[in-house]
């Protein structure tokens, strides 16, 4: 099989569809076809079967994938090196809390120092941010749970701890000049973050530790943007538990009221993710170091 046909195979598996694999790779529907025959051909296994009305992978098409995706990688690497490529791309699958807190900071400085690289962040939840990564569509993730997966390696980045965020008001400053506990504080209406986001797995965690369950908070809304949910706070909304980088800067303005409860002082943590059995780029691995340099603001 040539370069041609692994291409061609893997946009296949990764849109779940010929026509969408084809217009990607600009190439017509039969030759993205004639592809796939020669390959199924060549290893003697059907490795896609296709119906009137969808498509599916078979287990012998996916480890052929995880090949597939493999040597294309180190395909791009050979290159890069040998022509020192100019316009290597980094791309990144990250979680809220790294994409807008962790990582601006960090790509500014490589940035100063290669200026060739360019970096691509996505952003979305933890658990979408290691799908986009299983999927091939990133060269590593940053998130902010570390759930087992038999594809993924995960290695701790940052350590941070989680906070309860307020509104600065008459009523939540007498609250923290009381001392509230953490029980006291969750009987307030809740903001809540989306399901997979990795503070809201990581609070629940907590939660479920303590013997209290979601249904039993006075859940006010649910919300997947972090600065959304900060701006619901400043007006009242209610309270919610987050990742103290987050908030750093509106609670040096006074305009979010901090409270950290001794049941919240275990601490979280974010993570790189990477690919098991995947060769990294050279400037891959070279920014997963400058990023461990530097992600805690140094």
């Amino acid at each position: 099989m040539d370069f041609r046909q692994i291409e061609a195979f893997t946009a296949v598996v990764e849109h779940k569809s010929f026509s969408q694999a084809a217009e990607a790779l600009h190439l017509s529907q039969p030759t993205i076809s004639s592809h796939i025959r020669d390959i199924e051909a060549e290893v003697g296994r059907e490795l896609i079967i296709r119906t009137t009305r969808q498509l599916h992978i078979t287990e012998e098409g996916y480890r052929l994938y995880e090949y597939a995706l493999n040597m294309l990688k180190l395909r791009q690497r050979a290159l890069d090196e040998i022509r020192n490529n100019s316009t290597t791309v980094i791309r990144i699958s990250a979680s809220t809390i790294p994409s807008a807190y962790i990582l601006p900071n960090v790509i500014a400085k490589y940035k100063a120092l290669k200026p060739g690289v360019t970096i691509s962040v996505s952003q979305s939840d933890s658990g979408r941010a290691v799908d986009r990564l299983v999927e091939g569509s990133a060269d590593i993730g940053v998130v902010g749970s570390a759930e087992y997966s038999d594809r993924v390696n995960y290695l701790e980045l940052l350590k941070d701890r989680l906070v309860i965020c307020a509104p600065p008001e008459k009523h939540y400053l007498k609250l923290k000049e009381g001392g509230a506990d953490l029980l006291t504080l969750l009987k307030e209406p809740v903001i809540l973050r989306e399901r997979s986001s990795g503070t809201k797995k990581e609070a629940e965690n907590l939660l479920s530790k303590m013997g209290i369950s979601v249904n039993d908070l006075n859940v006010a809304a649910y919300m997947n943007d972090m600065e959304a949910i900060k701006m619901c706070i400043k007006r009242g909304l209610g309270i919610s538990i987050v990742s103290a980088l987050s908030v750093v800067e509106e609670a040096k303005r006074g305009e979010l009221l901090i409270f950290e409860p001794e049941e919240l002082s275990g601490g979280r943590s974010f993570y790189i993710a990477m690919r098991k059995d995947f060769a990294l780029s050279a400037a891959a691995e070279d920014f997963i170091g400058f990023l461990i340099n530097n992600a805690g603001g140094k």
